[in-house]
């Protein structure tokens, strides 16, 4: 899944909440809900944006194999040597 397919609905509660905010409310105890889960967005944002970020990287990369650093060590001695 796309995190545009994820991102999509968090839009939409985001603009809501966002309408909702607009709104002269006296009801403390739902401005501090609304205050929540406009928080709770925003970190699902960064998760879901984090989580693309991620993936494109292990998309990009190449295979790697294990080497034996004492031989890569070897190998550049014994071509400093040459000099």
């Amino acid at each position: 899944m796309a995190s545009h397919d994820l991102l999509d609905p968090l839009s939409s509660i985001e603009t809501s909440i966002a309408l909702m905010n607009l709104v002269d409310n006296s009801n403390t105890e739902l401005t501090q809900f609304l205050s929540i889960i406009n928080s709770s967005i925003k970190k699902f944002r960064m998760l879901i944006n984090n989580i693309a970020a991620i993936a494109k990287l292990e998309n990009n990369m190449t295979d790697m194999e294990a080497v034996d650093i004492g031989e890569v060590l070897s190998n550049i001695e014994w071509s400093l040597e040459k000099r």
